[in-house]
């Protein structure tokens, strides 16, 4: 037990430094912040929107759902392309310590940078002339902010799991999110289980934003916090299940491949 615990962290560890030394996550949280002070400069003192402070925050989520994702999807296939993958499997390192470990250290790096993001712009909001009601924005951040992260991350290191190059698993990786996109069109005007299993997480997003869609004369459902909790608790559940597949699609193929031997 202790030996695979160790294992587990090793390969956390191994995840986070290689992240952030290919510094994409630095340009990213760059970005991020500077968007998050010109939106909130732009619709500053407009009395016909909600807080700006709020406004924002519901907007980077939407950025966590589909940037974060894209930047973690080749956490496993990398290990397959640089041949790093050939040396695990000479050592005694299971396939779910294997998995669990790069599950964690993605969780690791986008907790990182959810943490750089949520402080500096709570400061900044802060000094803001306009007042902005901490609660919402810490609700958004620590509840909304991260079950996306627990979520999307997930699904961005396991999804593409089985492909041979960090550039496939990055293609796979937008193709699904601009799918759910696609798909996402009809969840506007209703909650069914399909707007609970797409990743875009709409019940989310819109339970934040949908004052300002409403304001826009959208025709938009409201979704109600018990929305928002089904929808986290089927995205844990989509990401056990695909934690499951992955897992056991080597192990079946390897004893469908020596029962034909």
């Amino acid at each position: 037990m202790n030996l695979k615990l160790a294992q587990i962290a090793g390969i956390v560890r191994y995840e986070f430094r290689l992240h952030w030394r290919g510094r994409i996550l630095f340009v990213i949280m760059l970005a991020i912040l500077v968007l998050s002070g010109v939106g909130y400069v732009m619709i500053l003192g407009n009395a016909d929107l909600p807080s700006p402070g709020l406004i924002t925050s519901a907007l980077l989520i939407i950025m966590l759902i589909f940037l974060l994702p894209v930047v973690v999807s080749d956490t496993i296939p990398k290990d397959r392309q640089l041949g790093v993958r050939e040396l695990l499997d000479a050592l005694p390192v299971t396939q779910g310590v294997y998995l669990l470990g790069k599950l964690l250290g993605g969780y690791g790096v986008t907790f990182s940078v959810l943490g750089l993001i949520v402080l500096p712009l709570g400061i900044f909001y802060g000094l803001s002339p306009e007042t902005v009601s901490f609660p919402p924005y810490l609700e958004i951040w620590f509840a909304g902010a991260v079950a996306l992260v627990i979520m999307n991350t997930g699904l961005g290191v396991l999804l593409p799991t089985a492909q041979p190059n960090r550039r496939r698993a990055i293609i796979l990786m937008v193709a699904v999110l601009a799918l759910s996109v696609v798909l996402s069109g009809r969840s506007f005007q209703g909650d069914n289980i399909t707007t609970f299993l797409n990743p875009t997480r709409l019940p989310l997003i819109m339970y934040y934003l949908g004052d300002v869609a409403h304001a826009g004369s959208m025709e938009v459902t409201r979704f109600k916090p018990v929305d928002v909790w089904l929808s986290i608790g089927v995205g844990l559940i989509e990401i056990v299940i695909v934690g499951v597949a992955v897992w056991a699609w080597p192990r079946w193929r390897e004893n469908r491949l020596l029962g034909k031997g």
